[in-house]
């Protein structure tokens, strides 16, 4: 099926569409999974939210995570065949944040122009911004999942990629306030 939109769209794993912990106690929900000694609850919407995006979209994951457990996760989500890619730490680039004094693994964008992606059409959703430090213009900030019940950002969103989907190139256009009462990094 051809995406209804020419842009791709890059979605984090852990603690934007899934939360993963080893002290399943610290939440209060009863896990969904257990993959890899990981106790794992989806987002709320999530499965509405991938169906919407496969429509509209060409789809990647990208995640800063170990390829053996990212793997795992998608394959327990169900949606690897429909993904052009999944990239893992190996993918990632190390960075050093003087403000956090701490190594982050950064996603450059000119890892998905090398390729073939067109720099215009490329979103990125992730909870953590500063893994886009100097490609702020492809993202789309999410406040982190933690496990939570009631949590309504995945289904929020769906307008505002829409949005996006149809504008000619998505770096002008501001993505910082797409939810007026957030507070991203």
């Amino acid at each position: 099926m051809t995406p209804r939109y020419d842009k791709l769209l890059v979605l984090d794993l852990d603690e934007t569409l899934i939360y993963a912990t080893r002290r399943p106690e610290a939440v209060s929900r009863t896990p969904e999974a257990e993959i890899d000694g990981y106790s794992v609850y989806r987002r709320p919407h999530l499965d509405s939210f991938l169906g919407a995006m496969f429509e509209w979209f060409r789809v990647g994951i990208w995640t800063s995570s170990g390829a053996g457990y990212a793997a795992d996760m998608i394959d327990w989500l169900g949606v690897g065949p429909q993904l052009e890619f999944m990239m893992s730490l190996p993918h990632c680039e190390p960075w050093f944040d003087p403000e956090s004094a701490r190594w982050v693994a950064s996603k450059p964008i000119a890892t998905l122009v090398r390729m073939g992606f067109a720099p215009a059409g490329i979103l990125v959703v992730d909870d953590t911004p500063r893994k886009l430090r100097y490609d702020y213009t492809h993202l789309v900030p999410i406040l982190p999942f933690t496990g939570q019940r009631h949590d309504e950002e995945l289904k929020a969103l769906l307008w505002f990629l829409e949005s996006l989907g149809r504008e000619t190139d998505v770096r002008p256009i501001s993505k910082r306030g797409w939810r007026p009462h957030a507070e991203f990094e």
